[in-house]
């Protein structure tokens, strides 16, 4: 029996998240390499994470673990004690199985100029934040814009960067990945999208007819739209599509990575079937979004404190005052475009002053004369009601 399946998207789901390769600019191909970073822990993080930010939003939520992964791991290269463990605890594994989608990804550090970083395996930009910020937040979106092929043109902004920022860590992703069975643009028409604030608006509707990997549970339909390899090895990529029965929103707060698994497995299980789909056209883009809030709910508050250590990168002080991403993904008849960029923002926190007591005997007081170690009676003792 055919199925009809007109897709609200929860969420955008790759099969597997892969892991870098260097970025190519957009006029040299870029040989990647096809690996996935994916595992059990990271998967439970990344999933935390969307079902965190997802809490307090209605509308569209658009988050790149990936992307916030590289990040965190490059942040881990220079932390130390009690501020490395926390993030190793939430972090990917090493382990990776190979992935046939195509992910462009970059790490850079901007460090701001005469202070004295240790040696780190990521490219290094030096600019000055202090005495000029508004060249360094340049470089830093022109780098942004470079990497991502122009999807993300900014990713922190004057307001950013202070007297005490001393580094800018950055992570972008990029893929374009045409569909196995694109769809026909002379079938798309403008049609009724059921909003999550309960309005309706108008939107092109994509449409096509032909065999996919369908499955359905309790409350959920589901559905698997697979990327043209274009014969490179490794796990087929999907952009999978989840229509939750009743409440996107109440969905999304159940959507643990146990249950995740479950519809991943049965859409890989799933034999291909004739299944009528209504697919919006999308841009999305999230704007520039902290996630300093939700990080530090998952465990991540040492490195945001006055507690962290980062003595791996310098000697001096220093601690994450923001962590932000900005994320835009394009579907359309043809293709998937997305890119996001993760940055964190380092500053040199300053050392509290060792705190001086006060004590002020301008109220009565009881006085003693004596030793502090013989077990004996003071020679005398009183009280002060007034001098």
């Amino acid at each position: 029996m055919m199925k009809v399946l007109s897709l609200i998207l929860a969420s955008i789901a790759l099969a597997s998240y892969p892991s870098s390769s260097a970025i190519e600019e957009p006029s040299t191909p870029a040989p990647l390499l096809q690996v996935s970073l994916s595992s059990k822990h990271g998967d439970v993080f990344a999933f935390d994470l969307f079902r965190e930010m997802a809490s307090t939003q209605q509308g569209n939520v658009t988050l790149s673990p990936a992307s916030l992964e590289r990040l965190l791991l490059l942040l881990r290269e220079g932390a130390a004690g009690d501020t490395h463990s926390s993030l190793d605890k939430l972090l990917l594994g090493k382990q990776g199985v190979p992935s046939a989608i195509q992910v462009q990804s970059a790490d850079a550090l901007f460090v701001d100029q005469g202070f004295s970083l240790k040696p780190v395996s990521v490219p290094v930009h030096h600019v000055s934040f202090a005495q000029s910020p508004g060249q360094a937040v340049k470089a830093i979106n022109d780098w942004a814009s470079k990497k991502t092929h122009g999807m993300i043109p900014g990713i922190v902004t004057d307001k950013s960067i202070t007297t005490n920022t001393r580094l800018v860590a950055l992570n972008a992703i990029y893929l374009r990945e045409k569909w196995l069975c694109p769809f026909e643009p002379n079938v798309t028409q403008k049609a009724p999208f059921h909003c999550a604030d309960g309005t309706t608006c108008t939107v092109p509707m994509m449409l096509q007819q032909t065999e996919f990997r369908y499955a359905e549970g309790e409350d959920w339909q589901a559905v698997a739209f697979g990327y043209d390899a274009q014969g490179r090895k490794g796990e087929a990529g999907f952009f999978i599509g989840i229509l939750p029965k009743a409440s996107a929103h109440d969905f999304t707060q159940t959507l643990t990575v146990q249950k995740y698994n479950a519809i991943r497995q049965a859409l890989a299980q799933a034999k291909h079937q004739k299944v009528l789909v209504f697919l919006p056209k999308m841009d999305l883009d999230s704007g520039i979004v902290s996630l300093k809030a939700p990080l530090k709910k998952l465990g991540l508050s040492t490195m945001f404190s006055d507690r962290a250590d980062f003595r791996r990168f310098s000697d001096k002080p220093l601690m994450v005052s923001a962590v932000v991403q900005r994320c835009r993904v394009i579907t359309n008849e043809k293709e998937t475009i997305a890119a996001a960029v993760t940055s964190a923002i380092v500053e040199e926190r300053c050392i509290p002053l060792e705190e001086i007591k006060e004590i002020h005997f301008d109220r009565p007081f009881i006085w003693l004369i004596g030793d502090l170690n013989t077990p004996a009676p003071p020679y005398f003792i009183g009280q002060n009601g007034k001098p």
